[in-house]
């Protein structure tokens, strides 16, 4: 593993394999990023959720500078952040492991269109006697006209 078990200054392996493209190339400085800053994250010890790519843009949409605090007007959704690991404070209130439907619920038709499912007529509800019970009570308390007789 580049980096951590092989290193660029570690020549004695150079001179047994030769010289080998690494995997990864630096491309500027190095941007130290703390998940402490962002007030928005929890102040657990998540090792797989802090190495998440959707915690690395929230931290960088936040950084401003190492001697400014977390940018409180970031413009990346922070709902993001929960959509894999339980990360974000339970103030916001934004649940966590977040998932998207399959084609966002819709169900191909037989013209090769994107529609709502058809729902069972035991999921649609039926408006009970109670409900007209009390609407004609409103009407009678209220002196309200009916629209339309049922």
């Amino acid at each position: 593993m580049p980096g951590l078990v092989f290193n660029e200054s570690l020549q004695k392996f150079d001179d047994i394999i030769g010289t080998l493209d690494w995997v990864y190339t630096h491309v500027g400085a190095e941007l130290k990023l703390d998940v402490w800053s962002s007030p928005y994250l929890k102040r657990g010890f998540n090792v797989s959720g802090f190495h998440m790519l959707e915690t690395y843009l929230h931290l960088v949409d936040g950084f401003h500078s190492k001697t400014s605090t977390f940018r409180s007007d970031a413009r990346r959704d922070i709902a993001l952040v929960n959509k894999t690991y339980d990360m974000l404070v339970d103030e916001l209130r934004i649940p966590h492991f977040l998932y998207q439907q399959t084609n966002k619920g819709l169900e191909c038709n037989e013209h090769c269109r994107w529609v709502k499912p058809k729902r069972d007529s035991e999921d649609i509800p039926l408006p009970t006697s109670e409900t007209h019970t009390h609407v004609f009570e409103m009407q009678e308390n209220y002196g309200l006209i009916p629209l339309f007789s049922l």
